[in-house]
This record gives C-alpha cells, structure tokens and sequence, in this order.
C-alpha cells in the first residue's frame, strides 16, 4: 500500500513540477499561438508520466527493498535506476536521431523523478507508521 501511494502521491508531485517549468504565462504567449493551460499540461504530462511510475516506480522500489539496505544505498539505486529507465526510454524514442542534449536531458529527469519518488515514499512511510502506532495506542 506504501509503494501505491507514494507512486500515485510521486507522479502528482513530479507532474506539477514538470508542468510549473514548462508552463507559458498569458501575458507572454505570442499573439496567434495556441500554449496548452496548466490544465491541459498536468493531464497530459500525468497520463505519461503515472503509468511509469506506477509499473516501474514500484518494481524498483520492491527490489531495492530486497536486496539493498540501508536509506542512501537506496536513494542511489533509485536515482541510478530512474536515470537508465528515462535514459532508455529516450533511446528507443530517439531512435535513429539520436540527439546527446536531450539524453542527458532525459537522464537528469530520470534521476529527479527518482528522488522524488524516494523522498515520496520516506513521506508516506512515516505517516502510515504514525498511523499505525496511533491506532495501537487507541485500541
């Protein structure tokens, strides 16, 4: 249930933040020019970015949790992991044009996403903890 929440939680977070970087203000838009609103940006960005999340957030975090302990040896996996996953998927998006800015681009993405997905999960773990000794204590 921890790592369902802190993945949904991770790519609302991780959406805002892509959309607040990308999003053009009324008054600079170019007459004549359509700009998606930040609306129209956070569905679009979430229905890419949720899936991934959701299916490759959760099975890093699940073997992470497996095989590696400690807080920062995970927060390198992540972060290592979240940088192959974007780096590959630019690769194969890329295919024949393959452009190095924008691999490294995507790289750098990878890894923020990563770490905001780690700082998600220490979130949410802390609070259903404190939830669960609160419900003990009441009982």
């Amino acid at each position: 249930m921890v790592r369902f929440l802190s993945a949904a939680g991770s790519a609302i977070i991780f959406t805002a933040l892509l959309c607040l970087f990308q999003y053009t203000p009324k008054d600079e838009v170019e007459p004549g020019v359509y700009h998606f609103g930040l609306g129209e940006l956070f569905t679009i960005y979430l229905i890419y970015i949720a899936p991934i999340y959701l299916t490759l957030g959760i099975g890093v975090s699940w073997t992470a949790d497996q095989y590696i302990r400690g807080k920062f040896r995970k927060l390198r996996a992540y972060v290592l992991s979240g940088a192959g996953i974007a780096g590959l998927i630019a690769i194969l998006a890329m295919q024949d044009d393959f452009i190095l800015p924008a691999l490294l681009l995507s790289v750098l993405l990878g890894a923020a996403a990563a770490l905001v997905y780690w700082l998600t999960e220490l979130w949410v773990g802390r609070i259903c903890k404190k939830s669960r000794h609160v419900h003990r204590v009441r009982a």
